[in-house]
């Protein structure tokens, strides 16, 4: 059993679970929200359990897992008496695209989510049915750069536009697609992991819309791609608090020869909060029927070697010099992950708007606390490189949370 660490500022959310009436616990508890333990099932998979029993993680994933004769954990899962049943997993996941909006991290997500269903991960570049997009984003939106191929790529990673993995037996599709952050300003152009748009809303109106729009599209001549999705828009969204706004504050206390590792200040969390209302408003203005969540970020225990240079692809690990500068520290990720608690759970006079739009708000309750990073506190011994979760718990506590909450 493997002990999870939770941060005090979960404890007044307990309330949420606690003003609802015991007939209602059952529909409405989110046990993710709630303090609790990670342990493990049968199949050494890691799993989120907590100290109330009347509100507890279901058994979504090992049931998944146990209807997918592909999956190499379909002998190990739980006992059928202690399943859910086959039909409700059918409805949660028959059907469903999931879409998250997030960086490489989402990227090692999608890969762990493939690997427990047994599938493949495909990417979505400019030779891809959904991949036309790439070859359209108008130049104005490029900005100094004309040429298109200067920053498309058929490599794995950010240059793609999306990657998926597709249950047949559900029809159920995850997506994963990247963003630079709330950066307005293009601060990474030129860098060899900056790709065109820059600008988040750039990105909805460039890259994602059309990319769900040739989702739902037929396309006879590419027998292999997953059945056309039944309407244009993803059922569920994720955002992620992306790294590149810590590479961006880096960026830019290294450019002003300022330390990297004090505290943000108050007005860089102030308007970090208001770009991502920006952001999530603009995700609910497009996909007006999705259900939207926002993960928090992890942290991972290694700064020094999780550099700056390394994450915008300046330097390798071949080129490495003493001038590299940490991507991130222990008190800036903390400081964003409360900053985003903020957000989704405002209290007193605090009233957060837009920052680009001064009349977006977010209605309370409209977003889902998807707080995944904390529970990967003191997992880095699990992580597959300097920044990535593993499979176990990273990926199996994310489908965990996905099946839970976000279906």
């Amino acid at each position: 059993m493997i002990a999870a660490s939770f941060l005090a500022s979960f404890g007044p959310f307990a309330g949420i679970i606690d003003s609802t009436s015991k007939a209602d616990q059952a529909t409405a508890c989110d046990p993710f929200l709630l303090p609790g333990f990670l342990a493990q099932l049968p199949s050494g998979l890691a799993t989120y359990r907590t100290y109330d029993s009347s509100c507890n993680v279901q058994g979504y994933l090992p049931a998944l897992l146990a209807a997918l004769k592909s999956s190499p954990y379909h002998t190990t899962a739980l006992p059928p008496s202690q399943l859910v049943t086959k039909e409700a997993i059918q409805n949660k996941v028959s059907n469903k695209t999931v879409v998250m909006i997030g960086d490489e991290t989402d990227h090692f997500l999608l890969q762990h989510f493939c690997t427990l269903v047994g599938q493949s991960v495909v990417a979505v570049d400019r030779y891809h049915p959904w991949g036309e997009a790439l070859l359209k984003v108008p130049k104005e939106h490029a900005i100094k750069l004309t040429d298109h191929s200067s920053y498309i790529s058929t490599d794995p990673g950010q240059k793609a536009l999306a990657h998926y993995c597709h249950v047949p037996d559900f029809d159920f599709l995850l997506v994963s697609t990247y963003h630079l952050g709330g950066d307005i300003g293009d601060i990474f152009q030129g860098l060899p992991a900056w790709t065109a748009p820059g600008l988040f809303e750039h990105r909805m109106e460039d890259l994602y819309i059309p990319l769900l729009n040739s989702m739902a599209q037929s396309h006879p001549s590419s027998p292999n791609l997953p059945p056309p999705r039944s309407h244009p828009w993803p059922d569920t969204v994720i955002l992620s608090s992306s790294f590149w706004d810590l590479a961006r504050f880096a960026t830019e206390d290294s450019t002003m020869m300022r330390s990297l590792v004090e505290d943000l200040s108050e007005h860089r969390l102030f308007s970090w909060r208001s770009r991502y209302v920006d952001m999530l408003t603009g995700i609910q203005s497009a996909w007006k029927e999705a259900k939207v969540g926002w993960r928090s970020i992890h942290a991972p225990p290694d700064a020094e070697q999780t550099t700056l240079e390394w994450w915008t692809g300046a330097q390798t690990d071949d080129t490495k010099t003493t001038t590299d500068h940490p991507l991130f520290h222990m008190n800036r990720i903390m400081a964003l992950n409360l900053a985003r608690k903020s957000v989704l759970y405002p209290t007193g006079d605090d009233i957060v708007k837009g920052r680009r739009n001064r009349s977006a708000r977010l209605t309370k309750g409209s977003v889902v606390d998807m707080d995944w990073g904390t529970l990967m506190i003191g997992q880095d011994h699990h992580q597959v490189d300097r920044l990535h979760p593993g499979l176990s718990p990273g990926g199996s506590l994310f489908v965990e949370m996905l099946l839970q909450q976000m279906l």
